[in-house]
């Protein structure tokens, strides 16, 4: 019995197809992709400010609800006003107005620090016209303050004005 001599045919695959193909896949990802709006303002639905009792203890610690805000601590409120462009134009701790937001760092940290002051809550009164990104700048702020015993300040509320 004789060998047959078996002939090996090579596979060619069309690539022109396949490359056809993937293109068209990809003008048509291309063309059909819708990319995310920008993020704009953040409209803030914020309780209204409710400042502390004054009493002789001083309770911040643990969970609190709106109902019931922690007793016993002086309320300072800082007011950020802005102007059209959403900057902050005017900022005030208490009845004092200040001139830059340096200045509000200074004041606030005193404040806070301040031994013969018992601060337990910050409340921020925001212009509903203030950019986010400035209100941010002023709660990082009180999140770097400190009582004159190193303790960090614990209760920052945040209200929309109108």
């Amino acid at each position: 019995m004789q060998k047959r001599n078996r002939t090996t045919a090579t596979v060619e695959l069309n690539l022109t197809a396949m490359l056809d193909m993937a293109f068209q896949l990809l003008a048509f990802f291309i063309l059909t992709f819708r990319t995310a709006p920008n993020e704009g303002q953040v409209v803030f639905n914020l309780p209204p400010a409710a400042p502390l009792k004054n009493t002789t203890t001083l309770d911040l610690g643990g969970e609190h609800s709106l109902d019931s805000p922690p007793q016993g601590a002086d309320t300072l409120v800082v007011r950020l006003h802005g102007g059209q462009s959403g900057r902050i134009e005017q900022l005030a701790i208490g009845d004092r107005n200040l001139p830059s937001l340096d200045r509000l760092k200074t004041e606030l940290l005193a404040d806070i620090a301040n031994p013969k002051t018992n601060f337990g809550q910050v409340i921020l009164q925001i212009d509903s016209n203030v950019r986010y990104e400035n209100v941010m700048q002023v709660i990082d702020l009180c999140r770097r303050a400190k009582y004159c015993d190193g303790r960090p300040l614990s209760s920052l509320s945040l209200v929309e004005r109108r």
